[in-house]
């Protein structure tokens, strides 16, 4: 471990994985997450980069109080440097996503309600390490 350590939501493919790169460019060690197998994919990629010293990937939906969940359980009460949410799409969607059953509520919740959750959950993690709490 470097020491420092980066969360990317909706890192498979974009802007997330370009994101996650410039961490792990920056020496960060990373959990990415996603909503689709693909993470795997994008870890793989990162990985044969060979920028940062640990990346693990983790195929969760945020949308989700349980995917939110598995997210503050892999960070592993480690102090988190930075968090990036980049997960969820927007309501202007392409139709094979607006087709797929995802609602509106779902991106919602994606976009706003758990990075909120979440950031909470870590920083009580993180925080109480650094002096904060």
């Amino acid at each position: 471990m470097t020491g420092k350590f980066a969360i990317v939501t909706g890192a498979s493919t974009g802007i997330g994985l370009e994101l996650a790169r410039c961490c792990a460019k920056d020496g960060h060690d990373l959990l990415i997450a996603a909503d689709e197998a693909a993470i795997e994919d994008a870890a793989s990629l990162l990985r044969q980069e060979k920028s940062a010293a640990n990346i693990q990937a983790l195929e969760a939906d945020l949308a989700t109080m349980e995917g939110g969940d598995k997210l503050v359980a892999a960070a592993a009460r480690r102090p988190v440097d930075l968090l990036i949410a980049n997960a969820g799409r927007g309501l202007a969607m392409p139709s094979s996503i607006r087709n797929s059953g995802r609602s509106g509520k779902s991106s919602i919740r994606t976009s706003s309600a758990q990075p909120t959750s979440c950031t909470r959950s870590l920083g009580r993690c993180a925080m109480p390490m650094r002096g904060a709490f």
